[in-house]
């Protein structure tokens, strides 16, 4: 109940600061997971740019600035040799990301998407404190078990396959990279993996494929993640 005031506080916070601005549904949207206050209009824009997956609190909000804490967090933890005869600056470090993350997610109503996220985010930080290395498909199947395990009716979701499929096609396309080029190719090479995993369920769901994703999404994922959020 506290966390639902605390997001319903938010919301209006954001409201009353932004009285008639026709974006304040988008902020709201990217502060605490509520869309209920985007209009029509503006959804129909971002389904023909094929950027709706930005106009919530996603996955790569929560992984950007899980990163921002932990690397903040590690880079004052080695400057206090106090702190660091006691504690390694590394375990610092993921302590502060999956705490942030921990509290971004909850936040965000804790939607399939997020949850994958903290799910993968805390399987990886368990692996570098254990120093323990783990493949990054087993990384993601477990994290898929385990919100099918939490919430089986998830499948049912849209959001559960946009989500898993996409971030399984960018991983395997990662991974599988054998010849590492310029970072601009690698962009680019991520824009259309992001785009074809996310293409049979655009397809059988909506009935429509924005040709104009990859080059939207080029220009608003950097926007909305660095900038906006």
């Amino acid at each position: 109940a506290w966390l639902t005031r605390l997001r319903a506080t938010l919301r209006e916070q954001v409201n009353t600061a932004l009285p008639d601005s026709p974006y304040a549904g988008v902020i709201v949207a990217l502060t605490v997971g509520d869309q209920s206050g985007i209009s029509p209009e503006q959804w129909q824009r971002f389904a023909k740019t094929g950027i709706t997956h930005l106009v919530s609190i996603s996955g790569l909000h929560v992984t950007m600035l899980a990163g921002l804490a932990a690397a903040i967090t590690g880079w004052l933890w080695r400057r206090i040799p106090g702190l660091v005869s006691r504690f390694s600056a590394l375990r610092a470090a993921l302590v502060a990301g999956v705490v942030t993350a921990l509290g971004y997610a909850a936040l965000a109503g804790m939607a399939v998407p997020t949850q994958r996220t903290l799910f993968m985010l805390m399987t990886v930080a368990w692996c570098l404190w254990r120093a323990r290395p783990a493949a990054i498909s087993a990384v993601w199947a477990f994290c898929l078990a385990v919100v099918v395990l939490i919430d089986p009716f998830s499948v049912l979701s849209v959001g559960f396959w946009l989500s898993f499929l996409t971030v399984g096609v960018l991983l395997w396309v990662g991974g599988n990279r054998m010849v590492a080029g310029p970072k601009w190719q690698s962009w680019v090479l991520a824009q259309y993996a992001a785009t074809l995993g996310s293409m049979p369920i655009l397809l059988a769901v909506f009935g429509q494929l924005p040709l104009a994703s990859p080059l939207a999404n080029a220009v608003a994922i950097p926007v909305v993640g660095m900038l906006v959020t």
